[in-house]
Formats: C-alpha cells, sequence, structure tokens
C-alpha cells in the first residue's frame, strides 16, 4: 500500500472493515468460513455455519432476486416441505420420475434377470438402477449403500434380487425405510417369506 501502514488489502479491511464491499453471491460463506479459520487446501470438512449466517446468506439471495425481476421476493407458502417441493420441481423439470426402483442383486451372474427386471418396470414407466451388493460378503458395505438411499428426497422401492436363502431382501428390509420386494432369480422361493419378525419384505 502507498503509505505503507498496510502490507496487503486484507490487512487494510481488517484494520477498516467498513470499507469492504457488501457481497451478494456466494463469497459472503466464504469470507464467513474463512474467518472461522477455513483452510480450504487441508480442511477435510467445512465448519458449520450459524443460523444467523444462514439467513443472512437467505436474505442477500433475495434481494438480488428482487434486483433482477423488479419485483418484492415472494416466499411460498409452506403447504408442503422442502423435500417434497425439490422433488416436485425436479420432477416437473424432467430431472425425476417421482419415484425409482432400485434392483439390488447379490451377485453379477444375476445380470440376465436384473436386465429382466428392469424392462418390466420400464413397461409401466418407472426408472431404475441397479446395485451389485453381497450380503454375505460386503455386509457393510450394502448397509451404507441402504443408508445413502434412506436420504433419497424421491421415494424407493427396493427389488431384492438374489436366489438361494435370500438374505438380501431380509437384510435390506432391516436397514432401508423403503418397502422391499423380493424377486429372487431362481423362480419361486420361500425364504423371503421365513425371514426373522421386523422383517418388512414381501
Amino acid at each position: 500500500m502507498k503509505t505503507g501502514q498496510f502490507k496487503s488489502v486484507g490487512d487494510l479491511l481488517k484494520a477498516r472493515p467498513e470499507l469492504k464491499i457488501k457481497e451478494y453471491s456466494k463469497q459472503y460463506v466464504r469470507d464467513v468460513l474463512l474467518e472461522k479459520g477455513f483452510k480450504p487446501e487441508s480442511a477435510t470438512e467445512a465448519p458449520k455455519l450459524t443460523e444467523d449466517v444462514v439467513v443472512e446468506c437467505a436474505y442477500r439471495y433475495v434481494k438480488v432476486c428482487e434486483r433482477i425481476t423488479g419485483q418484492d421476493f415472494v416466499f411460498p407458502e409452506p403447504k408442503v416441505s422442502p423435500q417434497e417441493r425439490v422433488v416436485e420441481n425436479l420432477t416437473a423439470a424432467g430431472m425425476l420420475q417421482g419415484c425409482c426402483a432400485l434392483i439390488f442383486a447379490g451377485s453379477d451372474s444375476d445380470a440376465p434377470h436384473i436386465e429382466k427386471l428392469k424392462g418390466e418396470l420400464k413397461k409401466y414407466g418407472i426408472p431404475s438402477k441397479a446395485r451389485i451388493c453381497s450380503t454375505h460378503k460386503q455386509p457393510s458395505t450394502l448397509e451404507k449403500v441402504l443408508a445413502l438411499y434412506n436420504q433419497s428426497a424421491e421415494p424407493c422401492l427396493i427389488v431384492a434380487c438374489a436366489g438361494g436363502t435370500d438374505a438380501l431382501s431380509g437384510t435390506a428390509s432391516f436397514h432401508s425405510v423403503w418397502p422391499v420386494v423380493s424377486c429372487p432369480p431362481d423362480g419361486w422361493n420361500e425364504s423371503c417369506l421365513k425371514n426373522p419378525p421386523l422383517s418388512s419384505n414381501a
């Protein structure tokens, strides 16, 4: 700096914060994180923002919206939860179908049956995703994947594609918040009907 009093703009703003431009972008959040000592180059997670910071950030974005549109921002009535509204908006935009079938299989050898299930679901316009995860060989991975889908904003149905003892459908029904249907590749299989109490698969 010319006067030599401050070595950088950062030092100047620390001494005279009133000179700082009020940001109406994501820079506001960046500044808050940096003030909290957040170091993006080495930190594994960001500090949690306070409710005041979140409200202030929302307020600034509201102001941006009003400046761009020239209209007062009208908050939507809370007729539906934010999660439901997100699903409705993404569905209206064609990015979601409003539901999803998650086909879980225990082995790659079940691929033909998986494709058959996908084909039948497609007839009804139901999108599907397939995951290979053995209950016996990868129990912890299965639990983590189910926990991930438990957070889905989009309603899901789990289709368990496993033969033999069919531990997959029973395990999935214990760990998932979504309904579980057993469709074993080896035809009629009563094992899914003999799971212990609290198992809700069909």
